[in-house]
């Protein structure tokens, strides 16, 4: 094998739509028209507050990723020893067979086959979509190439189709300013899991392009960077549209609608019958892109996590019939079992990526700890008080701290965190 080999332009373009195709799933189509309509014309500041906790702290995350070699017991090695080995399976289990696979299924029952077949049955539908999930996913080091030879191009030309023809339909957007929207996007990218998974999805294709001959780290971050540069290209241009078309609903929608019922509704009145067949069709390429995607990476971290002992295919059977049964709970379910999940993992995670990036060796394992600690203690809080439980003792008494009111209070804590670690271990050094 050849260590200074170089990877084509092709090859390069293949790998960026197939990690687009594998971050674009059932969350990514249904939360921005939602968050359009809420915000209205403050929909600009909503998307700006999404794209940075799903684009930009994605892209970081696979820079941090080839940092740490892809190995999450590394990346989490300076809180202790198996911080991220911890946090890793948290994650996959989240990404995996309990949230993020199974809403590929609801969604696309949802919006692909009951506005067509409303008596269709939803266990037929999960059995058939998983048994394409496993089929696909079961190849192993071949999904990669798969998704972004085939599957890719034809989700990007279907949603090229749906975001030009409603950006130039005669609707019109609202004029109504919603304040606090930065927040509330930045909130919102949470569902997509896209930042928390960046590091594990970067070790499949890290894996992937050792397979073919890259070897050379300096070669391996240059790749990395172009590839997930094309997938984050991508993904913001298709935020942007769908969170427009959401702000120019407020004519026929209202947020009490379910995100699968309003996004059908946008398609319809703007491409009548014609657009529902495209969103089915786009629906489904997402989804069955992104649970292949995810199947796979899940299946690859505990088969390495065991050293063979889980075999990959084992991992991959474990997943789909998993999933199978909790997508029967339907999306709005599944949202709402993961929100308080999320709500606490991901500033945790947010925080390890942006320590990991910034180290280099200089940062003292005493500003892991003190940090990543204080930040997991304000986020459970912010998690409480985002789910109505404003006047428990614990939760009033953090409505003081600088961001608190907009579910940020854990950015307080962090740099408090950073500055109590640092202090700390120059203490230790003098001692």
């Amino acid at each position: 094998m050849d260590p200074s080999r170089k990877i084509s332009n092709k090859e390069i373009i293949v790998s960026g739509l197939a990690l687009f195709a594998i971050f674009f799933g059932a969350g990514n189509l249904i939360l921005p028209p939602m968050m359009g309509l809420k915000a209205g014309a403050s929909w600009p500041v909503a998307l700006f507050g999404f794209l940075l906790s799903e684009i930009i702290f994605l892209f970081m995350g696979f820079q941090a990723a080839v940092y740490c070699e892809g190995d999450m017991k590394q990346f989490g090695r300076k809180y202790s020893r198996n911080f991220g080995v911890l946090l890793g399976i948290i994650i996959m289990l989240l990404i995996g067979p309990i949230i993020a696979v199974p809403r590929t299924a609801a969604t696309t029952f949802e919006m692909s086959v009951l506005p067509f077949f409303p008596d269709f049955n939803p266990i037929l539908f999960s059995l058939l979509f998983f048994g394409l999930t496993f089929f696909f996913s079961i190849n192993g080091s071949s999904v990669v190439d798969f998704i972004g030879k085939y599957l890719t191009p034809a989700l990007l030309i279907i949603l090229v189709i749906i975001l030009v023809i409603g950006i130039f339909s005669p609707l019109t957007s609202s004029d109504q300013v919603v304040e606090n929207q930065l927040g509330a996007g930045f909130v919102e990218g949470y569902q997509t899991m896209d930042a928390i998974t960046a590091v594990i999805i970067a070790a499949t294709f890290l894996s992937h392009f050792r397979e073919v001959g890259i070897q050379d780290k300096k070669s391996l971050s240059w790749t990395m960077t172009r590839v997930c540069g094309i997938a984050c290209f991508l993904l913001a241009l298709v935020y942007g549209g769908l969170a427009y078309l959401g702000a120019i609903s407020s004519t026929f929608a209202d947020p009490s609608m379910q995100r699968t019922e309003l996004l059908t509704k946008i398609v319809e009145m703007t491409m009548g019958s014609f657009g529902k067949i495209a969103l089915s069709l786009c629906t489904f390429l997402a989804c069955l892109t992104t649970s292949v995607g995810l199947t796979h990476a899940t299946s690859l971290f505990f088969r390495d996590f065991t050293k063979g002992k889980i075999s990959y295919k084992l991992m991959v059977t474990v997943t789909t019939l998993v999933a199978c049964a909790i997508s029967l709970l339907g999306v709005d379910r599944i949202i709402s079992l993961s929100a308080p999940l999320l709500f606490v993992v991901y500033p945790v995670m947010i925080l390890l990526t942006i320590l990991n990036l910034l180290d280099r060796g200089r940062i003292s394992h005493w500003v892991y700890k003190f940090s990543i600690s204080f930040t997991f203690i304000a986020s459970v809080v912010d998690s409480i008080r985002a789910y109505g439980f404003k006047d428990l003792s614990l939760v009033k008494a953090f409505d003081h701290i600088p961001l608190a009111e907009y579910g940020f209070s854990w950015i307080f804590f962090s740099l408090l965190g950073v500055i109590v670690g640092y202090i700390f271990s120059k203490i230790k050094e003098k001692n």
